[in-house]
């Protein structure tokens, strides 16, 4: 079917909504996050491109959604207006003026929806393959971003990176990290540690799994991450990246 973004200040308000259009067999990103880099004007993660459709939430006003527009719109995609009731005429009309091209009602049935989104996605042309913009992404290399990771996090990328692509268990992790014997909250403070290491790795442009579990012992990171750290890096040690890629926060 195709990807669909919804723009929202609170993701439990589209929770009908994403179950409604998983059913129709899209692919759904609700994004609060999104959202927030819009508003400041900040560059727009690599993977943006890919949606086909953005739906704005009731949650978000009309003044913010006129700040957000004109870049929405610079690409050929759908962009629909989500509504708790039924939009007034005033409303319809201002919506077709500043360039929406439909609106969602909160409630509307599913046979709704499918029609609606078919039309609606079908009159904005032709989109890029998404396999196409990943395979663009992955090209994209350390010197090209910038990616700020806090002092922790980035000693759980250096200590990943100096065990060259063999694993490393959590034990070891917690060793390095903390000086310390592994314990239940330093295991759960790991856990986060690598999760965010890995998302802010894969917004940067890099692959789903950049670093991967080995479950019931550790970590590793991905033989293309590792090549990467070590072209840019041509010492072994991670703390040298902060001059090329790394901003420590």
């Amino acid at each position: 079917m195709g990807s669909i973004l919804v723009l929202t200040k609170n993701l439990l308000v589209e929770q009908q909504l994403q179950e409604q259009l998983q059913r129709l067999n899209y692919e759904v990103y609700c994004s609060t996050e999104f959202l927030d880099q819009l508003l400041m004007g900040n560059a727009i993660d690599p993977i943006f491109p890919i949606y086909q459709a953005v739906i704005l939430s009731e949650t978000i006003s009309n003044q913010e959604i006129q700040q957000i527009l004109e870049h929405l719109l610079s690409q050929n995609r759908a962009v629909l207006r989500k509504f708790a009731s039924d939009p007034s005429a005033k409303e319809k009309e201002q919506l077709k003026l500043i360039g929406i091209h439909d609106y969602l009602v909160e409630g509307n049935t599913l046979d709704q929806l499918r029609e609606q989104l078919v039309e609606k996605l079908g009159t904005v042309g032709c989109y890029p393959h998404k396999t196409d913009l990943i395979h663009q992404m992955k090209k994209r290399n350390l010197r090209d971003i910038k990616i700020k990771f806090s002092k922790m996090e980035k000693k759980t990328l250096q200590r990943l990176t100096e065990s060259q692509g063999e694993s490393v268990s959590r034990q070891e992790m917690c060793e390095a990290l903390w000086n310390d014997v592994p314990n239940n909250s330093h295991l759960s403070q790991l856990s986060l540690l690598i999760k965010r290491v890995k998302h802010k790795l894969e917004k940067g442009g890099f692959e789903e799994e950049a670093i991967e579990t080995i479950w019931g012992y550790g970590y590793r990171l991905s033989p293309d991450i590792l090549e990467e750290i070590n072209r840019v890096n041509e010492m072994r040690n991670v703390e040298e990246l902060k001059e090329v890629a790394i901003e420590e926060y």
